[in-house]
Parts: structure tokens; sequence; C-alpha cells
């Protein structure tokens, strides 16, 4: 999850924004690696520890980082670069799925 923060450089922020686009490292798979990091991470405790709190929380962040991506896309979508880099990287958050 570090190296796609360290791929983002200066375009790394909390709310979304129109920073620019980055196509190295693993933007090169999926558009949002950042987000499949933390979701990876999240899966993780669960299965470290799968009790109803890890659980919770994992059931919480899918759906809530699925609409942060649709909302943050829609912000991006508005300049060229990023449409044009959305049809080269099809995948959202995992290749294959979405």
């Amino acid at each position: 999850m570090y190296a796609t923060f360290l791929c983002l450089g200066r375009s790394f922020a909390i709310l979304p924004a129109l920073r620019g686009v980055v196509v190295r490292g693993s933007y090169r798979l999926v558009r949002h690696p950042a987000y499949a990091g933390e979701l990876l991470m999240i899966a993780g405790c669960v299965v470290a520890r799968p009790v109803a709190g890890s659980v919770a929380a994992l059931l919480l962040a899918v759906p809530l980082v699925a609409l942060r991506i649709r909302a943050e896309e829609e912000l991006l979508m508005s300049r060229e670069r990023y449409r044009s880099y959305a049809e080269q990287v099809r995948w959202r958050l995992v290749p294959g799925v979405w």
C-alpha cells in the first residue's frame, strides 16, 4: 500500500480533487490501488481475528470505498487525460471484477 502512495506523490490528498493522473506502478493495473490495499488490510484483520467488529468494519468499508471511488471518478472524468487513462486501465479496484 505504501508503494501506491509513493506513486501518487503530490497527487495524494484526503478529499477528491483534480490534481493530475498517475499512471505508474500499480496504477497501471487498477485505477484505485490504494483503496484496494486499504480493503485488503481490513480483510486481513478479519482473517487474523474474525470477530463481529472486524467483519462489520469490512462490510462497512466496501460500500463506502465504492461510493468514494464513484464520487472521485465523477470529478476526474471531467478531464480528457483521466478519461483516456480509464479507457486504458479498465478496472477500478480488482482486475477482472470491478
